[in-house]
């Protein structure tokens, strides 16, 4: 797309859209290389109101149990149990 040579014309991709055009081929034949502008196109779609956001179809992702099997550094250093055992005075 830095060649200039696309025509961002919302009331072009709208009608292309509305004769059967997937957001792929609309993209083309604006003047975008193949597998580029397809994004662009969707958001000015949707914000038309002529297409819609995809919904996710996967669960939700549950969080990674922290690793406590990861070696010992030296923040682990003196270990949290230890108290005042060691302390002198």
């Amino acid at each position: 797309m830095k060649n200039g040579k696309v025509r961002w014309n919302p009331a072009r991709i709208k009608r292309l859209y509305k004769s059967g055009k997937n957001v792929s081929q609309i993209a083309q034949a604006i003047g975008c290389p193949p597998a580029t502008g397809n994004n662009r196109v969707r958001h000015l779609l949707v914000s038309a109101g002529l297409c819609q956001v995809a919904e996710s179809h996967g669960p939700e992702r549950k969080p990674k149990p922290r690793n406590t099997n990861r070696p010992r550094t030296a923040r682990d250093w003196p270990p949290k149990n230890w108290g005042n055992k060691w302390a002198t005075g």
